[in-house]
């Protein structure tokens, strides 16, 4: 017998112990009751994913996946109208974070290109804009079966590709900020080391931070301007290295916290926005988990800072491009 279908089954021979554990332990009742709490727990306890551990078959059977992740800002101002609690905000909300990120379910590596939003460029049919204007100024239509913030990812992801020449980008991810403050608050907060003083104030968009050097325990609003923040002599730089930070703080905040894992989970959908189905968010949950720290690989586009904007360096981008694994390595 190989070592990988060894491994193959042991795996699943512990899956299924620990399930018996729980139902011997907790009884049968219990245990429905917990994964009942939610609709993604339900498809995990199906034989067909216990069987078929494999990531890639939520994704069509790819070996990696391409993945845009985009955290849209709540600009609450609308020519010149304040939108104060409105849903119409995030419709002409700009892209806040932007995100290139490859799993790699072969060689069980993640990495991960930030783009600087206001980065530069003019794509074909439109005039120059800041790659954080494509999502605001995309149209959509109400009464397409697409979701309104995935039509308006699409226009994005045409950006992208066209910035970074030789990228193709599967699927889009919408990232619901407000979801994500109440996921971390899900599992109690996380731990994080704060590097600098961090002060910023956008009234518009209602973001307030306020967060001291050292290790502390943020709830899901700090988090969220821990993140997001970048407004100081790294910007973008200082940011990419703290999204991995809070990544692998937020892995660990799970772990600690195996118990509200439904709970978990659903927060997990919102804050997709619709963007994976259940089989890939449950896919890339089981996938993650299994990546160690030094499997996962962060950096940014490089790119050249003009006095009154900032351009992609093409003279550096192809190399980065295959450092990270985004296109092909040259023969």
């Amino acid at each position: 017998m190989s070592k990988a279908r060894r491994s193959k089954g042991g795996q699943f021979f512990k899956t299924v112990v620990y399930a018996l554990y729980l139902l011997l332990a907790l009884g049968a009742g219990s245990v429905y009751g917990w994964i009942s709490r939610s609709t993604i727990f339900h498809k995990a306890f199906r034989p067909s994913v216990f069987l078929n551990p494999h990531p890639e078959e939520a994704f069509g059977g790819k070996k990696t996946v391409v993945l845009l992740l985009l955290g849209c800002d709540e600009d609450r101002f609308y020519r010149g109208t304040l939108l104060h609690g409105s849903n119409i905000s995030r419709q002409y909300a700009r892209s806040d974070m932007m995100m290139l990120t490859k799993l790699d379910f072969e060689h069980h590596t993640i990495s991960a290109l930030s783009i600087p939003r206001d980065t530069s460029y003019a794509l074909p049919g439109f005039k120059k804009h800041k790659m954080n204007a494509y999502f605001s100024i995309a149209p959509f239509s109400k009464n397409s079966p697409v979701p309104v913030l995935l039509q308006r990812a699409q226009l994005t992801q045409r950006a992208v590709e066209g910035l970074l020449p030789g990228v193709h980008i599967d699927q889009s991810v919408v990232l619901n900020f407000d979801a994500f403050k109440s996921l971390v608050d899900v599992v109690g907060g996380l731990d994080v080391d704060v590097p600098e003083t961090m002060d910023y104030e956008d009234n518009a968009g209602e973001l307030h931070i306020h967060l001291k050097p050292g290790l502390q325990h943020l709830d899901g609003y700090q988090s969220m301007g821990y993140v997001r923040f970048r407004h100081d002599s790294e910007s973008d730089f200082g940011r990419q290295a703290r999204q991995k930070q809070f990544m692998l703080a937020f892995k660990q905040g799970v772990i600690s916290n195996l118990a509200k894992l439904p709970e978990i989970a659903e927060g997990g959908k919102k804050v997709f926005n619709g963007s994976l189905t259940d089989d890939q968010i449950l896919g890339v949950f089981g996938f993650s988990r299994k990546v160690p720290p030094t499997s996962i690989k962060m950096g940014m586009v490089p790119v050249i800072e003009r006095p009154h904007e900032i351009v992609l360096d093409k003279s550096k981008v192809q190399a980065t491009l295959r450092e990270f694994g985004f296109v092909d390595a040259e023969p």
